[in-house]
Order: C-alpha cells, then structure tokens, then sequence
C-alpha cells in the first residue's frame, strides 16, 4: 500500500479513498509483531496496539461508521459485535477488549476486511442521507441526525487519531516508523534507495507486554533508549555505562531541556512584570506567594526564606492545595529544583527554602533562575555517561539508588511543567486585565 493516498476525483471517491487509507495504515502497524508485542503497553497511555485494532474494527462494523450502510439502526448494523463484555471495551477503547485469539495476522486481516467495507459504503452513500444520532453520552443529546457527508469525515478523523496514535505505541515497541512500515508491507528497500536516514536503527530494542513494568525499575538510559530518543544522528558515541549505541545519553538529556529552555521557555519570560510575577486571579488572600513576612498568615502555613521576602508553603500540603503565583512557582524551581541539586551535586553553595533570599521583583527572580539554570547545565556537562549511570547518592533521600540519569530527566521535566505554567500564568493575566 502506498504511503500516500491516490489521486482522487470526486467527492465520494475522496472520502472513500481517505477513510479506508487511515484503516489500512493503522494495520501497517502491527506488521511483523508477535502476540505479546501487539498487547505490550510502552507508553504511559496504557494504549496497546491490539486494543486500537479491535475497536477500529469493531466501529467499523458496528458502531458510527456502520450506520453508512442502508437501513442501519441506531445502533449501527451490530453484527454480533458489541454483545459480549469483552466487546463492549472495546468500544471504549479499553484494553481489556483484546481478546485471547488475536493476533497480528488476525487482526491486519479484519482491519484490511473493514477498510474494504468502509469504502465501499462511502462510495455507494447517499452522501444527503440524514443518519440518526445514536443513544450515547458522548453524542449531542441536543442533536437528532446528521447528513451522511458529516459521518463519513468523521469516520476519516476517528480512524486517523487512533492510527496517529499507533503510530507512537509502534515506535516506542522497536523504533519503527510509519513510512518504513509501509515500504516492509509492501517489500520495498527501507531506507529508500540512495537516501540516508537520520536514527534508523534495524535492530532497535523491542518492547515486550511486560515493558511498562520493568521500565520503573530499569536504569533511565534503559528508557530513554526505548522511547526512541536515542535514534538522533548528533553524536554518534557508545553509552558505555547502559552498552547502547547511540549519541551520549548526556547531551540527549541537554538537549532535552536546552532545546525547550532556549527556543519556547526562556523567551516566555522575557518582559515579565512585577505585576505579572505577583499576580493573583484568585484575589481572595488565599494564594501562596512570595511577599513581606506577615503575622496573619492561616494556621499551618510556613514562611521561608531568611531575607526582607519570605515563600508560603506547609507540611503536609492542604487538599486542595492553594493556588500559587509566578513568583511561588518562580521561587520553587530556582530554589527547590535547581539550587538545592547545584549545592548537592555540583559544589555550589547548600541551599533550602528556610535559608534562600526570595526576590521582591520579576527581573530579580528571572537573574536567579538564569544563574542556577547556568549552574545546573554546567554541572550536568561534567558527567559523563558512565557519572549517569551511578546512584544518585544520599542527598536524594529515598531516591539515592536511582541514577544520576534518572535525577537529571526528572528535573528537567519539572523546570519544562512548572515553567510552562508560569507562561500559561502569563497568557492568563494578559487576558484578565
């Protein structure tokens, strides 16, 4: 099957040439996978490749799309398939919906089996037809039908977010992509003749059912390997410490975070105002923020901070936790990400939140967090892959045996969420003026 769709000419050959493309592809994903790679969950969905099959197959046959076919009730043509448990999570997309007989080969053929049946209803609909909205909480309850022409495209966008979405589950499984997948079905040279292509790898490592599992206890170069990560062609150097071939696990974890801090985060920032970094939509007092010492704070909470400006925080946290500003979220991640790692790991000076300096203004913050950013890049520049592979040690508390490299993907996921909620702060109080 060719990657691209044919020419089409009207519109029921376009629609029907479309619909039945994206069923097609997402059966190219399960191509050459063995039984317990189809229900292997490699993502933290908890999607696996058997279950978007089945139920692209099953609303196929007996759900939206079937009410294409002439003379279809409400609940489309129900050919048996929505009767069972099993079948019945299927149709929410659940993976207990696989059964015990599927497997690739079996299900490549009913999804084959329903692309054919999905063009051929598109093709031959009275595109006009008025199609009764089925009884179901995630249908308009306001709504009573709509005209074949709608269910047909909606049929085109079902199919292609669950094919997207196999797409990822297949390249987190052994690294392969849809355009390679294409070229094996239909036994073309991959990669094409005469062409390089970045990262690939035939020998990718596959993910098996039970991948999710031992991820949690694997080391983090063993995870970022097998979320594909590691198919850059930057780099092209041994992870000694974990034996994959690849760029260094180092510069990939940079990369992980300067790519976001230099192009998307950092920019964010820049021209944040005193106002903005103090900002309160709530407006109530009840926010955590950074401010003067006061002697009315509620009871429980605790104030930081050992200058003129003092952090609101408490152990335990209340539920629901306050609303924070900018300068909280500002001042967690200068000092509780990044200040107390740089003192721990990298020879700079110890810090807490009892003892930090809080700034009073926006440009203050921004210059601490552009230092202790500087510092933590620098610090994790001198460890090599082999320093990534070793524990963290005891200033990580119940954490020290997990790896270095498991501390720094950590951090650097929290300084891309937190900061990323600071420019969504930002966005909101442009809008609230």
């Amino acid at each position: 099957m060719p990657f691209l769709t044919p020419t089409v000419t009207d519109e029921h050959d376009m629609l029907a040439t479309f619909a039945a493309q994206q069923i097609r592809h997402l059966a190219t994903a399960l191509h050459g996978l063995d039984d317990q790679q189809i229900r292997a969950i490699p993502t933290a969905s908890g999607m696996n490749l058997a279950i978007l099959a089945r139920h692209v197959s099953l609303i196929a046959d007996g759900g939206l799309i079937a009410l294409l076919e002439p003379g279809a009730g409400r609940g489309g043509t129900r050919r048996g398939s929505l009767e069972g448990p099993a079948d019945l999570a299927a149709g929410a997309c659940d993976p207990a919906g696989v059964r015990p007989s599927d497997s690739a080969g079996s299900l490549i053929a009913e999804l084959c089996a329903a692309a054919d049946r999905v063009e051929r209803l598109i093709r031959s609909a009275d595109l006009e037809r008025r199609i009764p909205v089925p009884d179901a909480p995630w249908f308009p309850e306001d709504l009573e039908s709509w005209p074949a022409r709608w269910v047909a495209a909606h049929a085109i966008e079902e199919v292609a977010r669950h094919a997207g979405h196999a797409d990822i589950i297949r390249e987190s499984i052994d690294g392969k992509i849809a355009y390679e997948l294409n070229a094996r079905v239909d036994g073309e040279p991959w990669p094409p003749e005469g062409w390089s292509v970045p990262g690939h790898r035939d020998d990718a490592p596959a993910a098996t059912a039970d991948s999710r599992e031992a991820g949690a206890d694997a080391s983090a170069p063993e995870r970022v390997a097998m979320g594909g990560v590691l198919g850059s062609a930057e780099g092209e150097e041994l992870a000694g410490a974990v034996g994959l071939t690849g760029p260094s696990v180092r510069d990939v974890l940079l990369e992980q975070l300067l790519h976001q801090w230099t192009e998307r985060l950092r920019p964010r920032l820049q021209g944040m105002t005193d106002e903005e970094y103090l900002f309160d939509p709530i407006m109530d007092g009840s926010a955590w923020t950074v401010h003067p010492r006061r002697d009315d704070l509620p009871e429980g909470v605790i104030q930081g901070g050992s200058g003129e400006m003092v952090i609101d925080f408490a152990y335990p946290e209340p539920d629901p936790a306050p609303f924070t500003t900018i300068a909280w979220r500002l001042g967690h991640v200068i000092v509780g990400v990044l200040a107390m790692r740089n003192g721990a790991h990298f020879g700079a000076p110890a810090a807490d939140y009892m003892s930090w300096e809080y700034a009073s203004t926006a440009e203050g913050a921004l210059a601490q967090l552009d230092e202790q950013i500087a510092r933590w890049v620098e610090g994790v520049r001198s460890w090599t892959d082999e320093d990534l592979a070793q524990p963290c040690g005891a200033a990580e508390g119940e954490w020290a045996e997990r790896s270095r490299a498991d501390l720094v993907a950590n951090i650097h996921r929290e300084l891309i969420h937190h900061l990323a909620e600071v420019a969504l702060l930002r966005d909101l109080h442009a809008h609230m003026r």
